[in-house]
């Protein structure tokens, strides 16, 4: 009919705005498509995998002395706690006595990563959700020198290799340490997690405060406050106020 000869007529004029127009167009359904996705699909698919019990709270910078006696009194009202976690910062500075910039090439998806703080711990242990790619993990055993685990993504953009020597400044202290393994890391376990893992005997020597995460029924609500204010100094992360954030930030866009 008449409106789609015109219609055409103008696009066959003038061929670059019209292909510019719907490149636009495009563009704008596809951000709409993605946004119905991540506030649809992505986040009730994650919740519908977790199992029933999973972590719904991290408790953080629990002091080594409340640390025991805070551990107790969540047990009598929390049906499921992970494992504990002592947590410090430290920033890598060296790869094999090379600074770590210098070390990267220009661009490197890790440059920002290594411009602040990871949070590191220790253990003897092979956390859960966790498992070795490549290298071995040094279990009870007290290694001959300090060794670290790195998660095998930071590793690949980091070129580490096992057996490299590696520098952090923990707490003003420069400390090295050997690569030993590499770990994938289930992200979505709910539990806490660490990019770098040290072997027992060094880390303790520097402040250091507790991690862990645990579920909580909603009827504990109150006894969790309470637990909270016996302990002003731990840090409370509720996942589902996050959650419930995040769909209203995505409401608001869609």
């Amino acid at each position: 009919n008449l409106a789609w000869r015109l219609g055409l007529g103008h696009l066959l004029q003038q061929p670059l705005l019209a292909i510019s127009q719907i490149l636009a167009f495009a563009l704008i359904l596809l951000s709409m498509a993605l946004v119905v996705l991540l506030r649809s699909e992505l986040l009730d698919n994650w919740q519908q995998q977790l199992p029933d019990n999973a972590a719904n709270h991290f408790a953080f910078n629990i002091l080594p002395q409340d640390k025991d006696a805070f551990a107790e009194q969540l047990t009598h009202i929390s049906p499921h706690v992970a494992r504990f976690y002592p947590m410090t910062p430290g920033r890598l500075t060296h790869i094999n006595q090379e600074p770590v910039l210098q070390h990267l090439p220009e661009g490197s998806r890790a440059i920002q990563t290594m411009q602040r703080d990871l949070n590191l711990t220790w253990s003897s242990a092979l956390p859960d959700n966790n498992s070795i790619t490549q290298g071995v993990w040094w279990g009870e055993a007290q290694p001959t020198q300090l060794e670290i685990s790195v998660e095998h993504e930071l590793a690949e953009r980091l070129f580490l290799n096992l057996g490299d020597t590696v520098r952090f400044n923990i707490a003003g202290q420069l400390i090295d340490a050997r690569v030993s393994s590499f770990r994938t890391v289930d992200w979505g376990s709910m539990q806490p997690n660490f990019f770098v893992i040290f072997s027992p005997g060094v880390l303790e020597q520097v402040p250091y405060t507790w991690i862990t995460s645990f579920y909580i029924p909603s009827e504990q609500d109150i006894a969790l406050r309470e637990l909270n204010r016996q302990y002003p100094a731990v840090s409370l992360l509720r996942v589902e106020a996050i959650l419930k954030q995040l769909r209203s930030i995505l409401g608001q866009v869609s």
